[in-house]
């Protein structure tokens, strides 16, 4: 009943448009099932969306998302995302602002699992009441989709013609997955864009599904056990780290170039997720960045406020958005004061 109620309301928060289409997918892994269903106008919509922006790739949808645990129905989480332009999720930020603020990343800087003004993107715009803040996370994606987005789309629509400012991409080790296409990422992202390294440059490859080698980790997927028998492929090396390297500066290359020369790029490293077997991988491409000129904010042990996940889930809670949020604000005052 409360489930109907709550699709009933957010059916007519949408704008009034001629009629509102609804899709519904349920996932269920081990003893969690999520819903998402996904209510949007009944327009025209990109194809492409689907390759940069998978979760929400229509523009102007509600999302209602909600994962329990299957065996005792207990709520992880229930909430509500509203998305415009792209699909990218929406913040309540000014409208007379000279000056934006980009924030770019997967889920956790989508939000996943937390309201609208819960995100790290909304609590820069409360503490930033001066700035254009524009999220620009794309749930379960990389930077590949990033750039992929920037080679076909421009920023224009979402700039309100504020061409001076930031982009910070958040980035964690699990992101060397998305752009090498991992068997883990095709699991939930095959139609994700592939990007290679040819003579030391960047070229788009197509899509991780036409790719023999991405089928190849399909049909490992499919396989009983394929999660003991066939640990994540391939495993991480440094032609994957200068890949990713050279990737996040071709966002940049393209960012500055649809915004101002003078713009600052830069590539935050977030504490939240770390792993032993990892410290070595974001070590080398620090050091590829440093050759790429990307500037970089790297937190210190004592700088790191408590950064914690969703109770049975792995996204960030709303206190660790607030506190990352402070975290940043901490490294780049000079910049982003409201001065």
């Amino acid at each position: 009943m409360m489930k109907t109620a709550i699709i009933f309301i957010l059916f007519f928060s949408l704008p009034a448009f001629a009629k509102t289409l609804i899709q519904k997918n349920t996932f269920i892994h081990k003893d969690k099932s999520r819903t998402v269903t996904v209510m949007y106008p009944d327009t025209p919509s990109d194809p492409n969306y689907l390759h940069f922006n998978p979760f929400v790739f229509h523009d102007d949808a509600v999302v209602y998302d909600q994962m329990i645990f299957l065996s005792s129905q207990k709520k992880i989480y229930s909430t509500v995302y509203h998305t415009g332009k792209f699909g990218f999720r929406k913040t309540q930020t000014s409208a007379s602002a000279k000056e934006h603020l980009i924030l770019a990343g997967d889920s956790n800087m989508f939000g996943v699992g937390v309201a609208d003004e819960e995100t790290l993107p909304s609590r820069f715009a409360q503490m930033l009441p001066a700035k254009q803040v524009i999220n620009m996370g794309l749930g379960g994606e990389g930077p590949s989709s990033l750039l992929y987005f920037l080679e076909n789309y421009k920023l224009d629509p979402l700039l309100e013609k504020n061409r001076k400012g930031i982009m910070i991409y958040d980035f964690h080790h699990h992101l060397f997955d998305r752009v090498i296409g991992s068997k883990v990422f095709l699991s939930w992202s095959k139609q994700a864009p592939r990007y290679i390294l040819e003579e030391g440059k960047v070229r788009y490859a197509g899509f991780f599904e036409d790719y023999w080698l991405a089928r190849f980790y399909l049909f490992l997927n499919k396989l009983p056990y394929n999660e003991i028998l066939f640990p994540n492929l391939p495993r991480i090396n440094h032609e994957h780290i200068v890949l990713t390297a050279k990737v996040l500066a071709e966002i940049k290359k393209h960012y500055l170039a649809q915004t101002s020369p003078e713009n600052r790029f830069i590539v935050s490293f977030n504490p939240a997720y770390t792993a032993r077997q990892a410290a070595r991988h974001l070590q080398d491409l620090r050091q590829e960045l440093e050759k790429e000129k990307i500037e970089m904010v790297v937190f210190s042990k004592e700088e790191i406020k408590p950064l914690p996940i969703i109770a049975g889930e792995y996204h960030q809670s709303a206190q660790a958005h607030l506190n990352y949020s402070e975290m940043l604000n901490a490294k780049l005052k000079l910049t982003l004061s409201n001065k």
